[in-house]
């Protein structure tokens, strides 16, 4: 049982029930178990439809596919990594990553790696929420369907990357806050350890919350004691990782954070972009806009609970934070937490509405849902999506034809997609192992021959995500290219480092023990140390 202290007071001793005339009782009898009847029903019709939307809209990404290359690698013994002796944390989520292990050693199959764990976080989803709300199941039912009327949720409730559990244990996470406002648990910190290594940005959602429990907590030994109690198997939790990531890859954080983040493009040009990638959701997916205007409506509602408002503010920070970094190329992709947490907060304020206008609200949403049935499949015979001046696509449109859950059931149309058949013809056009394509996802799962990708995004390359992206006439969210520096490449053919600018020559020599050296050595620790310290970057040549 979770150790804290608690703040609920005790529930009131209840009035005994005044006799009523038997036949009354008959009746009264009949009329709960009746509309019992029809909640139930109503609930696990919403979920069976949320479920549906979520599995017939199924689909893998490319950037899926770099995750499942590494643990391709870790199951055959080859290490956590893309390219073959190179340690690069090329995954985003270590949390996710390491959920995709048992699910790939069972079925090796990258469909069954990514799709599996993504389609069972969904369905947990959909049952913690109706267990959650099992004395408000009609509000229950309106918010999985509010969940499968937007095509940006259902859309990443698959597709091979985090989303599906940072869903859940969000969820978890919120009900945990609401049904035990202020207390300190070990379940409190252990979903928000789990959601920090889902993905790092993701511990915004929590944070409110958390200083809350740590203030109530503050002013005496004993209480300071419980906080600790409860918290040190998180702060083991994500030390460990951490601890290990520094250890094995030579940094803490994933290799993607330093490539999109190591830039100098101006905060309000990234602010600008993140304001577009906002708008971008409203037209593609109103849904998701008018919720969260409902969510900020209702924060500072008077009778919204502390707990509600706490959450809320965690949410608005969460959001704030994909405005400050330009949001994302994947419309859709940075909202779907921040709209499932607006959702369960709204539950609360939910409850208090009458059964017809439940009706009504379910209605309304399912409309909404039969609408997104309409075929959204694209046919394509160019390779590239069209990107528009915003730089952010729909990135289930762009791959649904060859990498959809639906065309690979029974084989494997992944393989058809036309980035495989111009990687050959890179591999054609390459004198020896090392091969310089831009996305790598698709290509490095399919590369048997296991050339060494060079990839100028920079998110599975060590030293390109270290070079800070100077902006010159343009540049596209998430996609930031960097030119390759002079004697890059004949480097790694050759071993020797002629790296002409001195800078960037200098930051190799103390990163290739990092990540091609032995594990155990004292020169590579020095070097790990070093970089972690700030002198682990340099300019564009």
């Amino acid at each position: 049982m979770d150790e804290g202290l608690s703040t609920v007071p005790p529930t009131p001793t209840e009035a005994p029930k005044p006799e009523l005339p038997p036949g009354a009782s008959e009746t009264l009898k009949r009329e709960p178990s009746s509309r019992g009847d029809s909640h139930r029903i109503a609930i696990f019709a919403a979920a069976a439809v949320f479920l549906v939307v979520v599995i017939r809209m199924g689909w893998v990404s490319d950037d899926a596919f770099i995750a499942i290359r590494s643990v391709d690698h870790l199951v055959h013994g080859l290490g956590f990594t893309l390219n073959l002796g190179e340690r690069v944390q090329s995954f985003t989520s270590p949390l996710w990553a390491l959920l995709c292990v048992p699910f790939y050693a069972l079925t090796r199959n990258p469909y069954g790696a990514l799709i599996l764990p993504g389609l069972l976080c969904t369905g947990a989803l959909a049952y913690v929420i109706a267990r959650q709300q099992r004395t408000r199941p009609m509000a229950a039912a309106v918010v999985l369907l509010g969940l499968a009327a937007s095509t940006s949720f259902t859309a990443f409730s698959t597709s091979g990357l985090e989303n599906p559990l940072s869903h859940l244990l969000l969820a978890l996470f919120i009900g945990h806050v609401l049904a035990n406002p202020g207390r300190a648990t070990r379940s409190l910190f252990l979903m928000a350890a789990a959601l920090f290594l889902t993905r790092f940005d993701e511990v915004l959602f929590v944070l409110p919350a958390l200083a809350h429990v740590l203030i109530l907590h503050r002013r005496t030994a004993a209480q300071r004691k419980v906080v600790l109690r409860a918290a040190w198997p998180a702060i083991v939790a994500v030390g460990v990782w951490l601890a290990f990531a520094t250890f094995y890859y030579g940094f803490p954080f994933p290799n993607t954070a330093y490539a999109k983040l190591n830039t100098a493009i101006p905060l309000g040009e990234r602010a600008a972009q993140g304001a577009a990638y906002l708008v971008d959701v409203a037209y593609k997916d109103p849904l998701v806009s008018i919720v969260l205007i409902l969510g900020a409506i209702v924060a500072f509602r008077p009778r919204t609970s502390p707990a509600s408002r706490l959450l809320l503010a965690g949410t608005a920070l969460y959001l704030v934070y994909v405005v400050s970094i330009g949001g994302d190329f994947m419309s859709g992709r940075f909202l779907t937490a921040a709209y499932l947490a607006t959702w369960l907060v709204l539950i609360e304020p939910l409850g208090e509405v009458p059964f017809a206008s439940h009706a009504v609200s379910a209605g309304a949403l399912f409309v909404l849902v039969a609408f997104s049935f309409s075929d959204r499949r694209v046919e394509r015979m160019q390779t590239d999506c069209v990107v528009p001046r915003s730089g952010i696509v729909d990135e289930r449109e762009c791959y649904v034809e060859n990498t959809g859950l639906a065309a690979n059931v029974r084989q494997e149309k992944w393989r058809t997609h036309g980035y495989l058949r111009d990687f050959e013809n890179a591999v054609g056009n390459s004198p020896d192992q090392v091969v310089v394509f831009d996305l790598a996802g698709l290509v490095s799962y399919a590369n048997r021959s296991e050339k060494h990708i060079v990839e100028r995004f920079a998110l599975t390359e060590p030293l390109l995500a270290r070079i800070k992206l100077v902006p010159g006439n343009g540049w596209r969210i998430g996609h930031f290219f960097r030119e390759l520096p002079a004697g890059y490449l004949e480097t790694l053919r050759g071993g020797t480092n002629v790296i002409v600018d001195p800078c960037i020559h200098h930051l190799y020599e103390r990163l290739s023990p990092v990540v091609h050296g032995p594990l155990f050595s004292f020169e590579r620790f020095a070097d790990i140390v070093s970089l972690n310290l700030g002198s682990g970057t340099c300019a564009a040549p």
